[in-house]
This record gives structure tokens, C-alpha cells and sequence, in this order.
């Protein structure tokens, strides 16, 4: 599955406050919401056993806060013609911060690449990437992977199967 954030402001990468779950009530709203972002209001404030006005105050404490960041709708990626699923192991050419801040501005608005996360071992980052099938994916490795100045390696995982594929969150006590 794939994710298409609908986003209701700019997204913050940390949480406002050291402790923004305010509580049991506020992890039973992130796991009411997890479950079924579609969940009214109404469902929600009778689930947490607060008045609709609470619920939404909570609601809206948690996304100024960071902790909500958005609402989206999971998409089969086949279904859409997006069939292959790829982790790319990436290694920049150097490690100066102007280097790698070079790279982030080139694969930000990629539209394949769903995910990039900055790692330890043996490369840089690690990027999911969909395509349409295997010759797409190689064709944009090549001219558009491997045209960004910045990187020296790339090293391609091709997904056979995904066992287990969730954006749930442990919001744990």
C-alpha cells in the first residue's frame, strides 16, 4: 500500500511539547484514528467518552502539536499500474552537509520515490521507490537516480513480497 497525505498544514518533523500525549484518552484517539481516519467526531468523543467539543479540542491540540500530521488514504499500488516496489541503497560521493542537503532538494519532489531515510552501514540512505515494472525502474535509476550529482552508488532491492505492510504506530503507555 501506498499513501497519499492529505495534509491540512505544513507537516513538522518533531512534536511541539517534551510530552504531547496528554494521557490514555489522547492514545485511544490516535489508535481510534490509525484504525479509521474516516471516524467522525461524533464516533470518536462516544468511543473516548468525552462531548464532541473535548474530542475536537484534543484533536486539534494533537495536529498543532506534530503528533497528528496529516490524513490519508491507503492505495494498492498495483492497482494503479505501480507494481514494483524497490529499496534503493544510496551512497553519496561525499559526506559534507552542503552535499547531502544537495541530494534531499533533488529527490524531494521525485514522485517514485515514496520514503528516504538517512541510515548507518554501509550506504547513505535508503529510499522506497515505486515503478510501473522492471524496465521503468531501471530506466529511472539511471536517468534520474544516478543523474543526481551528488551520488556515487545506488545498489537496487527488488520487493518480491511484503509480509507485512502497515504505517501503523505503537502508541504504547
Amino acid at each position: 500500500m501506498i499513501y497519499f497525505p492529505i495534509s491540512f498544514r505544513e507537516q513538522k518533523n518533531t512534536v511541539n511539547s517534551p510530552n504531547p500525549l496528554q494521557g490514555k484518552i489522547d492514545r485511544c484517539l490516535i489508535e481510534i484514528l490509525q484504525n479509521n481516519a474516516r471516524t467522525t467526531l461524533a464516533e470518536m468523543a462516544e468511543q473516548v467518552h468525552l462531548s464532541i467539543s473535548q474530542t475536537q479540542r484534543r484533536l486539534k491540540r494533537l495536529e498543532e502539536d506534530g503528533v497528528i500530521r496529516g490524513y490519508s488514504a491507503r492505495i494498492d499500488a498495483a492497482a494503479v499500474g505501480m507494481g514494483v516496489m524497490t529499496f534503493a541503497e544510496v551512497t553519496l560521493k561525499n559526506q559534507a552537509t552542503d552535499s547531502a542537503e544537495k541530494f534531499h532538494r533533488a529527490i524531494r519532489d521525485i514522485p517514485q520515490i515514496l520514503e528516504c531515510h538517512r541510515v548507518s552501514g554501509d550506504c547513505d540512505y535508503l529510499l522506497k521507490i515505486l515503478s510501473a515494472d522492471l524496465k521503468e525502474y531501471s530506466r529511472f535509476a539511471q536517468t534520474t537516480l544516478m543523474a543526481i550529482p551528488q551520488v556515487n552508488r545506488l545498489r537496487s532491492l527488488i520487493v518480491f513480497e511484503s509480509p507485512k505492510d502497515t504505517a501503523h504506530v505503537p502508541v504504547l503507555d
